[in-house]
């Protein structure tokens, strides 16, 4: 079968990320790059050799299959909406988008369109995260009575773009990491919380009116989940998710890492390795290729809408000091 056309809106780091993992992919073949500025596409473009343009010359190309939107979240609804209206197939970055009035926009756009759309949410095909939700669904654990995620960072706030440092345009930690932390949880837990309670607050950097620090408390059925996430000024990174069960606790971590202390100590079940990112990027490909051969589905609009609803319940909780329920 041949390879089926892909076009890549966002020509920045994580569009040549993109880029490079669609180069290896035996299903997919890039076509196409849109950018920001002509000159940023036609970097990316030659360096492929690929053409570049604007949007409605990428959803006028049948030769155009599907579309991988990689820009600042705020403009995720109009591109992708856009994509839709088309009739192609889309995958957005994580988050879907910034409110969940506009996932709603985008559910409805998919509704009536030939396309199919897919979020980001990609960590789940992190090898380690792999393993760990095996062994999750074999029990190793046992029955899982808690969970913790910590996601602590420097947020390298000179080096951030501008949309990065403002809650308008949908940056701050919630919606550049914490929606990490939720898709994990979520993926490995295979649970969706119904209720959370938390804080979204701007503490380390004031000059910024995005938050860059949170907690929250959810509730997956009956199992109480804690997240904290940071971006502070300099220190070290602190990132895994800890699940504890009536038989042993595991510990999977960003690096690559999976432990399980059976009561015994720490055994690694999994270690970082050099091709770790490359295989997690393309597990989210495999995915799109599914989504757009017919044969499967990755994390669909619906499931990215429920980690925006997420994200907006720390926030009526801030304001509220309740619990608030997931809608």
């Amino acid at each position: 079968m041949a390879a089926r056309g892909v076009a890549i809106v966002g020509a920045g780091a994580f569009g040549l990320t993109h880029a490079t993992a669609i180069d290896a992919h035996p299903e997919l073949e890039l076509r196409a790059v849109v950018g920001s500025t002509t000159e940023s596409a036609a970097r990316l473009a030659d360096r492929f050799g690929v053409l570049h343009g604007g949007l409605d010359d990428v959803l006028a190309d049948p030769s155009i299959d599907g579309v991988i939107i990689a820009t600042p979240h705020a403009t995720h609804l109009d591109l992708a909406r856009r994509t839709l209206e088309a009739g192609k197939h889309v995958l957005v970055e994580k988050p879907l988008a910034v409110t969940t009035e506009e996932c709603d926009a985008l559910l409805a756009a998919e509704k009536t369109s030939a396309g199919r759309g897919m979020v980001g949410h990609l960590m789940r095909w992190a090898p380690a995260h792999r393993l760990a939700r095996h062994l999750l669904d074999q029990g190793v654990v046992g029955d899982v009575v808690a969970a913790e995620s910590r996601r602590v960072i420097p947020w390298n706030w000179a080096h951030r773009r501008p949309w990065h440092r403002s809650a308008a345009q949908g940056g701050g930690m919630w919606m550049v990491q914490g929606v990490h932390v939720l898709d994990q949880l979520c993926w490995l837990l295979d649970a969706w919380p119904d209720r959370i309670v938390g804080r979204s607050e701007t503490r380390f950097h004031p000059e910024q009116d995005a938050d860059d620090y949170g907690t929250a408390l959810a509730r997956f059925g009956t199992v109480p989940v804690s997240v904290t996430i940071a971006g502070i000024r300099q220190g070290a990174t602190e990132i895994y998710t800890q699940i504890t069960g009536t038989e042993a606790t595991m510990r999977v971590s960003h690096r690559g890492d999976l432990f399980v202390d059976s009561g015994g100590g720490w055994e690694q079940h999994a270690s970082q390795t050099a091709d770790q990112w490359e295989r997690t990027l393309r597990g989210e490909l495999d995915a799109f290729a599914g989504v757009i051969l017919g044969r499967s589905t990755g994390p669909d609009f619906a499931y990215g809408r429920h980690i925006v609803a997420a994200v907006e319940g720390v926030r009526r909780s801030q304001r509220s000091g309740r619990w608030e329920a997931i809608g």
